[in-house]
């Protein structure tokens, strides 16, 4: 199971490089934990994420979050 259908996000069905999962993975590296979901959202911004990214963050409770896995992890139990 790949991120985007562990929160709910139908996969590309076209076997082309999963964007989402890829601009992901990009913010999450580009940001210093501990940081905020306004940060994260920021972020996105910047990175030119899409609408399916942007959406996700959207959805995240306003929060800390302490690194990487627990923003999967919230991402996981929207």
């Amino acid at each position: 199971m790949n991120l985007r259908s562990a929160i709910g996000l139908p996969s590309d069905d076209q076997g082309s490089p999963d964007s989402f999962s890829a601009v992901l993975a990009e913010l999450l590296q580009s940001v210093e934990f501990p940081t905020t979901t306004d940060c994260l959202r920021d972020a996105a911004r910047g990175l030119g994420a899409g609408n399916e990214l942007s959406a996700a963050l959207h959805g995240l409770p306003e929060r800390e979050y302490q690194d990487a896995d627990d923003v999967t992890t919230a991402l996981g139990n929207r």
